[in-house]
């Protein structure tokens, strides 16, 4: 093993530590705490706060995320199809030629930028608004059924009067002893080390089977609608929808 590797941590009842948390009272005690936490080279820290704490990025030294590039990414994506679509569709090009169908609105050109605007703004902001959302999942690793946090009962008041910090064992400086002393150095109180949950991480088949019936009933109507638009019958069409006659 390297001097880099984190070094696994153990305890007596054989159950691997997560990484060590200690209780703050205030907001500038804890600001404190993570910049000597940062300062003293630890890479892999958190906080837990009862509201939104200013500053404290900064002084965990967290990098910025890169979900906004994702998203502009995923924006971009949307502006790109949204533009083609329409420019092949309706501007009279060799590509897709048979389903073409190119109109003239108020003399406009087949192929009108402005004309384009609003399906290119509603595709954009649709792609950009998904790209956001699946990232920060993917950026989090959700979904998640259990946090070793969730162990200590002390920890339930992150969301009332107390602020946590966190040394998370996989930081390769992360020693049990040493973190449990430099966080009562720097005034923590209750500096105890948090066990990894024994929760299964497998995803309840229930869920699964419930996810999988939930889309092919969704799925249903849109069929109905494609078989009903690529079929033809001389028999009048059935509309799910019906025609509002007056």
């Amino acid at each position: 093993m390297t001097e880099s590797q984190p070094k696994p941590q153990t305890v007596a009842d054989d159950k691997k530590v997560h990484g060590v948390v200690a209780e703050f009272t205030d907001v500038d005690s804890l600001l404190a705490a993570c910049r000597r936490v940062r300062d003293a080279g630890y890479t892999k820290a958190d906080a837990f706060t009862p509201f939104p704490v200013h500053g404290i990025d900064t002084a965990l030294g967290i990098k910025p995320t890169v979900l906004p590039w994702i998203s502009l990414a995923a924006g971009l994506t949307g502006t790109t199809i949204a533009l083609l679509m329409q420019i092949s569709l309706n501007g009279q090009t060799d590509l897709f030629e048979e389903i073409q169908y190119p109109y003239i609105i108020s003399g406009k050109p087949f192929i009108s930028l402005p004309a384009f605007i609003p399906v290119t703004f509603e595709l954009t902001i649709l792609l950009a608004s998904f790209g956001t959302f699946f990232g920060m999942w993917a950026l989090n690793g959700l979904p998640k059924f259990s946090n070793p946090m969730f162990t200590s009962p002390r920890f339930d008041r992150a969301t009332d009067d107390t602020f946590f910090l966190f040394l998370d064992a996989k930081d390769s400086r992360f020693d049990e002893a040493g973190a449990k002393a430099l966080l009562g150095e720097l005034g923590g109180e209750y500096v105890e080390p948090v066990m990894e949950d024994d929760s299964s991480k497998v995803i309840p088949k229930g869920l699964l089977i419930a996810l999988a019936t939930v889309i092919c009933l969704s799925s249903i109507p849109a069929l109905a609608v494609l078989r009903m638009r690529v079929t033809k019958s001389g028999s009048p069409r059935f509309h799910i929808f019906p025609d509002m006659d007056f």
